[in-house]
């Protein structure tokens, strides 16, 4: 006779508790019997029944105790009855049945071996959420320690399985696998520091730095707010590092020596300039103390909003800079906003000139620009006469704000500065740039743009919310990609458009409030009747409640006083106000809600879409948010949503783009050079091109491309003599070259730094050597080496291959001749 097979029961303690016998889920156990089974199974042995009423009664007669640990006996004993009962009990003792197979995830949890990647993998995903989640509030005494003593060691575990993960990624340089198990311990362990110190270390060693700094303060917040608690001396010092020294490794504390000293170097800045405005002659004491009294606390104001930073000259002239302490791809949109808050901000009877410059400039060890760049800026400003609006040179307008319309802008008499005319333009008004129609064709994107419409017609005939995640690198082609989107969207579907400015991380919501002083009209209003506006709009819409009307006047930052802010305090009111106001009487029909740029989103924007997108699926949007990178933190909160990732252009496609380009001709030494130089990214094929149809070599780099490159390359601004020693030699480098160069390096040292640089889109790994990623970053940094330490560098490298094992003597000769040392 076949002996009848005994099934399993599992039970399940890792988050809320739940019971399955054979292969069924069991009806949730009440309280006493779902924490007697849990004790009972974990707690090998037998277990007196006196003890088991005081564990869970300790306040109640032995009596009663016992009464009520017999009644939850009985309620388990009835589980597979057919197979007998899972314990085993007499008068005065409990134990579970030897024979009766009971399988816990506590225990498959902790039986995993560390080293093993698929086991502790398998392990985490057992993990539903803390020891015995939901028993907690009531508990007390005895059992309370017992369950947090069991739940500080799954925790425990948990934390040292995924760092492991976080370390097996890290060391296959798989950075993106690292940050995921990174946000997952986080998202698993949303209270303890080390979670939010790995994904701060990823990001840093990403360069993403103020990414790190942003999940610094939600994770500050999170603690103040809903635990009353604060970070640790240990996270703080890494936000302060970063803060000190952004680009710098976080792996590494010890400071080490520049090659050859201090390397100056070029870098892209753009300087906004405050003069008196009065004739030279009759510049006074007086007038210089006047002019900075009331300009100068302002600027600094200002500066510190637009992440600029403000110096006073002896004459009195104010000047502000972006891109001098840290790289920055908009300076010149930092600089236009800088300007005309200050003409905002500023009281009536108090002129003074404006000018705005940029230019690529040698940078001393001073952090202070060496050349014309100030007194250009300076001169632009003088022009500025009239003491309204700002001077723009020609550079910064050819180059870096095309999208401003000649019609708004004046033309001056030019200036010369050491024997260069450069031509003035004055701008009296702020420019509105924003995405617009798009008359240029759309190259190798076709599969992206038929997505973006498909979802659109889904939205407008399922009357449901999506959303599309739109990610690629600077200059990859995502705001084309939406503006050809934008001409071919169902008929009758609205698009709406706010974008996302470094400009503004320390803002709130500044993205919406922006969208919602134009929805409302108040754009165009002062201080006073954009408060009378928006008021009796909210009235209009049903809003009555006073706290939320503060809320709003407080937001959008029109209230007629400087008292104590709500915000802070009523968020989540403010919050529901919006989404309410939102997908109720605002947005009313099928709409495109774009957000751009949102890696660059302030942390209440992020906090209110972490808010707002999980309800999405209810309103007839389709969201899309264009991105340099996945925010770990936003992404899969919504119920439909996909990715889009924009890739390089292949030379096929790098080929077709330029022949759609007007007035290109199609040489095929420029073409292939093009497409070779600019390793598939569509914005530097574009300007390279230009520059050439313009008459310029493809050997020159274009002014708006050197913005981009040196934000790049100011991320490994720790290494920059690496960058500039591989950027002389001209051709891929070994590591082992490299430790003979730089002797102060390890070579596990070198391999860490070229692993970030190649993280960092820098570095590419070319067979057992490593090169720039395309020739265009390589040209970058070498013409950002001033010429005396370019020279000295050749010689250094001419006598370390002079006099080691890579020993070349045609390589000798050349960098002896580019040193200067050959007669």
């Amino acid at each position: 006779m076949t002996k009848r097979q005994q099934p399993e029961l599992h039970l399940s303690v890792l988050g809320d508790m739940e019971c399955t016998f054979s292969g069924e889920l069991l009806p949730r156990p009440q309280r006493l019997p779902r924490r007697l089974m849990a004790y009972l199974c974990l707690e090998a042995g037998r277990h007196s029944r006196a003890a088991l009423a005081r564990l869970f009664y300790p306040n109640r007669r032995e009596e009663d105790g016992r009464t009520l640990v017999r009644q939850a006996l009985f309620q388990i004993s009835k589980i597979g009855t057919r197979y007998g009962s899972p314990i085993k009990t007499t008068r005065d003792f409990v134990e579970i049945s030897h024979n009766y197979p009971i399988i816990t995830d506590y225990e498959k949890f902790l039986s995993a071996d560390i080293q093993n990647v698929t086991e502790i993998t398998r392990a985490i995903a057992l993990h539903r959420g803390p020891f015995l989640s939901t028993d907690e509030g009531d508990s007390h005494g005895e059992w309370r320690q017992w369950v947090l003593r069991r739940r500080k060691i799954i925790d425990d575990r948990l934390a040292a399985y995924l760092e492991r993960l976080i370390q097996v990624a890290e060391g296959a340089r798989d950075f993106e696998g690292a940050l995921r198990w990174a946000e997952e311990w986080r998202r698993k362990q949303p209270t303890v520091d080390e979670p939010v110190k790995a994904v701060m270390k990823i990001l840093a060693h990403d360069g993403r730095s103020s990414e790190a700094l942003h999940l610094f303060a939600i994770h500050q917040e999170t603690l103040a707010t809903r635990y009353g608690a604060k970070p640790g001396a240990d996270i703080r010092h890494i936000r302060e590092r970063l803060q000190g020294a952004p680009t710098g490794d976080l792996l590494s504390s010890k400071p080490i020596p520049f090659l050859l000293g201090i390397p100056t170097y070029r870098t892209f800045v753009t300087v906004l300039a405050i003069v008196i405005n009065a004739d030279t002659n009759q510049i006074t004491d007086p007038l210089i103390e006047s002019h900075i009294h009331h300009w100068l606390d302002l600027a600094q104001q200002v500066a510190m909003a637009c992440g600029g930073s403000v110096q006073v000259a002896s004459d009195g002239t104010i000047e502000m800079f972006f891109g001098l302490d840290g790289a920055v791809d908009d300076g010149p949109r930092r600089a236009l906003h800088a300007a005309f808050e200050l003409r905002r901000l500023s009281l009536s009877g108090f002129s003074a000139g404006m000018g705005i410059h940029c230019s690529r400039v040698m940078i001393n060890s001073e952090k202070h620009p060496i050349g014309p760049l100030l007194q250009t800026v300076r001169a632009a400003a003088r022009a500025n006469s009239q003491g309204t609006g700002v001077v723009l040179s020609a550079m910064l307008l050819s180059n870096h704000a095309p999208a401003i319309p000649i019609s708004s802008l004046l033309t001056l008499t030019a200036i010369n500065i050491h024997g260069t005319n450069i031509i003035l333009y004055l701008l009296m008004e702020k420019p509105n740039i924003s995405v617009s129609d798009s008359k240029n064709n759309l190259v190798g994107r076709d599969r992206e743009l038929a997505q973006v419409i498909f979802s659109a017609e889904q939205v407008v005939s399922e009357r449901k919310g999506r959303v599309i995640w739109v990610v690629g690198q600077a200059g990859i082609g995502k705001t084309h990609l939406i503006r050809h989107a934008k001409n071919n969207l169902p008929h009758g579907m609205a698009f709406i458009h706010c974008r996302c400015l470094s400009i503004y991380q320390q803002s709130f919501m500044f993205p919406l409030a922006s969208l919602m002083t134009e929805l409302i009209g108040m754009d165009e209003m002062n201080k006073e009747q954009s408060r009378m506006t928006l008021l009796q709009f909210l009235r209009d819409v049903g809003e009555a409640d006073q706290l939320v009307h503060s809320l709003w006047l407080e937001w959008l930052n029109v209230r007629d006083d400087d008292s104590h802010g709500y915000i802070e305090d009523y968020r989540q009111i403010l919050f529901e106000s919006v989404l309410h106001l939102i997908t109720n009487r605002i947005f009313v029909g099928p709409r495109v809600f774009l957000i751009e740029d949102i890696h660059w989103a302030d942390s209440g924007t992020l906090e209110f879409l972490t808010y707002y997108l999980p309800n999405i699926n209810n309103q007839p949007i389709l969201m899309i948010c264009t991105s340099r990178n996945i925010l770990p933190y936003l992404y899969g909160a919504a119920t439909h949503e996909e990715t889009l990732n924009l890739e390089k252009f292949d030379t096929d496609a790098a080929r077709l783009f330029l022949h759609t380009m007007p007035g290109w001709t199609t040489d095929p030494d420029n073409e292939n050079s093009v497409i070779r130089r600019c390793d598939g990214i569509p914005i530097y094929i574009e300007y390279l091109a230009r520059e050439i149809i313009s008459g310029g070599s493809v050997h020159t780099i274009p002014d708006n491309i050197y913005s981009m490159l040196d934000v790049t390359i100011s991320k490994a601004t720790d290494f920059i003599d690496i960058l500039q020693v591989c950027a002389i030699l001209g051709e891929p480098v070994s590591l082992s070259f490299l430790k003979d160069l730089f002797p102060r390096y390890t070579l596990d040292d070198l391999s860490h730094i070229a692993c970030r640089l190649e993280n960092q889109g820098i570095f590419i790994r070319a067979g057992n050597s490593w090169d720039f990623r395309h020739e265009l970053l390589r040209d970058a940094v070498y013409s950002g080496i001033p010429q005396q330490r370019r020279q000295m560098l050749h010689s250094y490298i001419a006598q370390e291959l002079a006099g080691g094992e890579h020993y070349d003597p045609s390589a000798i000769a050349k960098h002896l001749g580019m040193a200067g040392d050959i007669t």
